[in-house]
C-alpha cells in the first residue's frame, strides 16, 4: 500500500499491522478504557485530591480523555488516522494518570483519606 490510504482506521491498522498487530492495537484501547474506568472510582479520586489538593476533578480529567477517545474511534470508521498524535497524546495521558495513581496510592495520607484499613 505504499503512498496509499484506505479511508477506515481499522482497515489500515489490518493492511499495515497484519492480524497480530491489529490484536495489539485492539489491545492497547481496550486498555485504555480500563485504565479510564479505574481512575473513576473513590481510591483513584482520593490519591488525586492528596497529590494535588483537590485542584482539578480526576473524573472531568478522565471523562475528557473518554470522549477523545470516542471521537477517534467513531471518526476512525471513516478516515484513517492511526499516525495522527492526538490518539497517541490521549493514550500517553491516560497511562501518565494512572501510573502517578497508583504508585500514589500506597502512601499513607491517600490510605488514610480513603479509608483502607480502618475497622
Amino acid at each position: 500500500m505504499y503512498d496509499r490510504k484506505l479511508h477506515n482506521g481499522y482497515f489500515q491498522s489490518l493492511s499495515e499491522f497484519g492480524i497480530v498487530g491489529t490484536l495489539l492495537f485492539l489491545w492497547v484501547v481496550v486498555d485504555f478504557w480500563k485504565r479510564n474506568a479505574a481512575l473513576r472510582t473513590p481510591r483513584y479520586r482520593a490519591a488525586w485530591e492528596a497529590a494535588t489538593g483537590g485542584r482539578y476533578d480526576l473524573r472531568w480529567l478522565a471523562l475528557g480523555l473518554e470522549a477523545g477517545m470516542v471521537g477517534f474511534c467513531a471518526s476512525a470508521v471513516f478516515y484513517n488516522q492511526l499516525f495522527e498524535p492526538w490518539l497517541y497524546f490521549l493514550l500517553t495521558a491516560n497511562a501518565l494518570l494512572y501510573s502517578r495513581l497508583k504508585v500514589a496510592l500506597h502512601s499513607p495520607v491517600v490510605l488514610a483519606a480513603s479509608g483502607v484499613g480502618r475497622v
